[in-house]
């Protein structure tokens, strides 16, 4: 028990002094980010030039070339048109397209996207959760807290994995 709590400590204090985000090294820009079983990791941005980086938000950079959520470069995205839509929520657009983290969300207009909350979204004809478009919601009448009581929601917890098609009724 006494172990346990000074470890507790220990690990608390080690973690304390680590940042998550972007950080600027030399001629490099790092996303850091902390693992549990490894501890600090630093990946180094696949940029040409790391002065040109421009970080967006906590998740999100960009150079001439490539928009990216954390380490990751978002495939396809529009880099001089990218820019985040909300600073807690992780959704970004570019000209052509809106983003759920490093996802695209292929039936969202990026003209009238708007986020909602953490994972949820909706233009003026759909709603999404995540990257996934809710089946059957209705944007004008669509509640987050309705939703959530639903037997379809679990469905979409995990379309990430699974393609969800069931309809939402409300």
């Amino acid at each position: 028990m006494i172990m346990s709590r000074y470890f507790l400590i220990f690990l608390l204090f080690v973690l304390s002094g680590c940042t998550v985000g972007y950080q600027r090294a030399g001629d490099n820009i790092a996303w850091v980010h902390i693992n549990e079983g490894t501890g600090k990791v630093v990946d180094n941005l696949d940029v040409a030039d790391a002065n040109k980086v421009e970080v967006l938000s906590e998740e999100y950079a960009k150079d001439d070339v490539k928009a990216f959520w954390r380490q990751t470069a978002i495939l396809g995205a529009d880099a001089p048109t990218f820019k985040v839509l909300h600073l807690k929520y992780s959704y970004a657009a570019d000209k052509n397209l809106v983003y759920f983290q490093n996802q695209v969300i292929p039936e969202a207009e990026p003209k009238s996207f708007e986020p909602k909350a953490y994972n949820f979204g909706s233009t003026k004809k759909d709603v999404f959760y995540r990257a996934h478009k809710i089946i059957g919601a209705n944007p004008l009448t669509f509640t987050i807290s309705e939703f959530k009581k639903s037997d379809v929601y679990s469905c979409y917890l995990s379309a990430d994995f699974f393609e969800c098609k069931k309809v939402y009724k409300h």
